[in-house]
């Protein structure tokens, strides 16, 4: 192996080595990057779709079995000796270990280019000659110039979009009245496969373009907690039309009474009618999904699973937006009918409570 080929297995070696000192002792290795500790399925999966990626179009969305002996074709056309071939494995291998347990996409795949450039190199030297070499290269890089055009504008889209609807959140903040948080449903959380906001996190964005709605602007997963901490009562919005139109409906924490239970016999659909004044119902063994249209999407059918705990069959119904804020005319269907006893027991709230209380417990160790 020459001098050259050395340094370059060398210097990418050290910066994958760097990569990973610092990824340690920032986060470990044990939230979420678990899988980086050893080089298995995953991780060599996506080394090779990565790997396919930097040829994109031509090996985008081509499956694994299909681009593992396309690769090695490459690498037996490469010109030099099996150093050389191994130079070229090795190097894509530590360029793309650091990204190799994300999500593959296009602009992590940049990692792989010096190691698949210098393969097509080599394979151009060896066969410069040939016949049908410059029309072949002139079709496979015109195909790849074109298809990072169509990547740089989803880009661009991504990054239009949250700038459009940061400013649309922060003029929302302030149409609606009070200072109460607002939590929004129907963001996008990614423009083509490039993301756009965290789940929920908005404050963020609106800070950084020089926002400041004066209130606590986040998701619909923590809606309990939120109305604990930050205020009693607030606003879910209900974002449609890409952002231009929106529904908004109020919330508060004490907005469920005490009521006394209701056994329901539930068959095919009925309008909801006073049920919709409950937050939770407990259900037998043959416990179904129930199914539930809204007025505010009267194009979609919002799916709510049951759930288990001390071996009881619950829905949790206040920890669905659609059902905090849908009216008496909202339907409810079942595939089967089934017997649900409807609750005024929040057990959203009390989630959000014992969460709460865990959190202080844990600033006080």
């Amino acid at each position: 192996m020459s001098e050259a080929s050395v340094i370059a297995l060398a210097a990418s070696g050290v910066s994958v080595m760097v990569y990973g000192l610092l990824r340690y002792f920032a986060v470990g290795f044990s939230t979420g990057y678990s899988e980086s500790m050893t080089f298995g399925y995953l991780i060599l999966k996506n080394i090779i779709l990565f790997s396919g990626m930097t040829c994109a179009p031509w090996f985008s969305d081509v499956p694994v079995r299909i681009l593992i002996p396309a690769f090695a074709l490459l690498l037996w056309y490469v010109s030099g000796n099996w150093r050389v071939r191994m130079l070229i494995a090795v190097m894509t291998a530590f360029l793309l270990l650091p990204v190799s347990n994300l999500s593959p996409r296009p602009d992590y795949a940049v990692a792989g280019v010096p190691a698949i450039a210098l393969a097509i190199g080599l394979i151009v030297e060896k066969y410069e000659k040939g016949k049908y070499l410059l029309p072949s290269l002139i079709i496979f890089f015109a195909g790849m110039f074109l298809n990072s055009r169509d990547e740089v504008r989803t880009i661009a889209d991504a990054s239009d979009y949250v700038d459009r609807t940061t400013a649309r959140l922060a003029e929302i903040a302030d149409e609606l009245p009070g200072n109460g948080p607002l939590f929004v449903s129907g963001v996008d959380n990614a423009v083509g496969v490039y993301g756009t906001f965290w789940p929920g996190e908005y404050m963020l964005p609106m800070e950084c373009l020089g926002f400041q709605p004066g209130r606590f602007v986040t998701g619909t997963d923590r809606i309990w907690e939120a109305l604990i901490t930050e205020s009693d009562s607030g606003f879910l919005v209900f974002m449609a039309d890409n952002g231009i139109h929106y529904t908004s409906a109020h919330v508060s924490a004490d907005m469920y009474p005490e009521l006394p239970d209701t056994t329901v016999q539930l068959t095919g659909s009925i309008p909801l009618g006073n049920l919709i004044r409950y937050p939770s119902c407990f259900g037998s063994d043959e416990s179904v999904p129930l199914y539930l249209v809204s007025p505010i999407y009267p194009d979609s059918v919002i799916t709510v699973f049951p759930g288990l705990g001390d071996g009881t069959i619950f829905y949790d119904l206040a920890a669905v937006p659609i059902w905090l804020t849908a009216d008496e005319a909202a339907v409810v269907m079942v595939e089967n009918s089934v017997e649900l006893v409807f609750s005024s027991r929040n057990l959203s709230l009390e989630r959000a409570l014992d969460i709460l209380a865990f959190k202080e417990d844990r600033r006080g160790i």
